[in-house]
């Protein structure tokens, strides 16, 4: 999760308090299952989520794995970052569909 670490709010300033390391464990826990979610119910969405933000894999390494136009790549790795946002808790999503814009 440290390429999504944005969405985690793990860089905030107040990283040690006690109340932001709470909060940042159950944003952790809400992305994790958003995660699965979205593996088990939309797979080629998280493929390209996994290649690129975990594996870190460029455009063009992942269009060759699944044999794809970059472009395509490209456009779903966008779609995948707007589906994981449906994924998670409703008080979340504003928040993060900022972060990923």
């Amino acid at each position: 999760l440290e390429h999504l670490a944005y969405l985690t709010g793990a860089n905030e300033a107040q990283y040690y308090r006690p109340d932001v390391e709470y909060e940042r464990a159950e944003r952790v826990a809400a992305l994790r299952s958003a995660l699965e979610e979205m593996r088990e119910e939309r797979p080629m969405h998280f493929e390209v989520l996994e290649l690129y933000h975990f594996r870190h894999l460029t455009y063009r390494n992942i269009a060759d794995i699944l044999d794809l136009p970059d472009g395509t790549v490209m456009n779903r790795i966008f779609r995948a970052r707007r589906i994981l946002l449906s994924y998670l808790p409703s008080e979340m999503r504003e928040e993060y569909a900022q972060k990923i814009a």
